[in-house]
């Protein structure tokens, strides 16, 4: 049981760390933009883009690497959580982006399904619907269930 508790632990940890570094890293991106079009770069705006581009690149690589291990634990234990584990590996590519969030999407409904909660089901729904807001919303839900799945394990465990 332990397994399962750390592998939903980490899945959670995955979905909220690389939810915080998407829009970091597109703050990067702005501020590149913007720096490109409005004035020269200098070197202090330079370091401060590179320098955010560098912080979000690495809270996602962590929600990655934490939602991939999330989703290798749980193997043993359920079917189709592998599509978990590949959409992972294929967020890294970003021309099937939104194929990857599908599988993922899926693969957290399978999640909820399992273990019998609704927001995470829900979370996973529309975490597989590519459009951007949705699988905020979606992903977000997930979030919240999987923290309420930890927590019926820790009262179960007393």
């Amino acid at each position: 049981m332990d397994t399962i508790y750390d592998s939903i632990k980490k899945l959670r940890d995955g979905v909220i760390f690389a939810l915080l570094g998407v829009p970091i890293y597109l703050l990067a991106v702005f501020l590149l933009i913007v720096g490109i079009f409005m004035a020269p770069t200098s070197l202090n705006s330079a370091s401060l883009i590179i320098g955010i581009s560098v912080l979000a690149i690495a809270i996602i690589a962590i929600g990655l690497t934490r939602l991939y291990n999330g989703f290798v634990g749980l193997t043993p234990y359920m079917n189709n959580v592998g599509l978990g584990k590949i959409g992972t590996l294929l967020l890294v590519i970003p021309v099937v982006n939104a194929f990857a969030t599908i599988l993922i999407g899926v693969a957290l409904y399978q999640v909820g399904e399992k273990f019998q909660n609704g927001l995470v089901k829900i979370g996973g729904i529309l975490g597989a619907i590519p459009l951007g807001i949705t699988t905020l919303v979606g992903f977000l839900l997930a979030y919240e269930g999987l923290g309420q799945l930890l927590k019926e394990f820790e009262r179960k465990s007393k």
